[in-house]
């Protein structure tokens, strides 16, 4: 029976691929369980309370990554809640910093209060008022004199930092309570019982 032998030259050659290859393979093996040992003292830190998310940017662009307090939210099911948010006595906050951070602050009571025993999601929260504030500023303005510069009133990190300030302060009272879902294996949010 003959049996092809390659030259010298390929075998040498296809030696010097698998070793690349088993370079690299070690070299991802190795940084998954860095990753995975990260993950665990981030974990850890969470459950303890000891993780300090006061740096953490929160964003709502789904092209990038969004640093979206992920220890302490929780994906919520395909079917999200409706929340209908009231309207504010008056539009005049719209307009500045410090009236948006009111009516987020309320809005926020709100949110919470009909969203009963269901798990809490800040991006959904964020989501829900930055529709329902659009939705009032298109009801301020007559069909065809829609001028708004909508970008204007887009949340930005200061709405997300003060709604990362309520969620912690609602923690700290009681008011929240955070859960552990085996299922999900996630830490969820939810209205304290009692």
């Amino acid at each position: 029976m003959n049996v092809a032998v390659p030259d010298k030259g390929l075998q040498n050659q296809f030696a010097t691929i698998v070793e690349k290859v088993e370079d690299i393979k070690s070299h991802y093996q190795h940084s998954l369980t860095d990753l995975e040992s990260l993950y665990g003292a981030l974990s850890q830190k969470a459950f303890k309370g000891e993780l300090d998310l006061s740096r953490v940017i929160v964003t709502m662009d789904k092209e990038e990554p969004a640093e979206v307090m992920e220890p302490i939210t929780t994906k919520l099911p395909d079917a999200q809640p409706v929340i209908e948010l009231p309207a504010p006595d008056s539009v005049a906050g719209f307009f500045s910093a410090k009236g948006r951070k009111a009516l987020i602050a309320k809005w926020l009571e709100v949110y919470l209060e009909l969203l009963g025993s269901r798990p809490f999601s800040a991006q959904h929260f964020m989501e829900t008022a930055q529709q329902r504030l659009v939705e009032l500023l298109e009801e301020l303005q007559e069909p065809e004199s829609l001028t708004t510069d909508y970008e204007f009133f887009r949340f930005g990190p200061h709405e997300y930092d003060h709604v990362k300030e309520l969620i912690f302060q609602a923690l700290e009272s009681g008011r929240l309570a955070q859960t552990y879902d085996e299922a999900g294996n996630l830490v969820q949010l939810t209205m304290a019982k009692g």
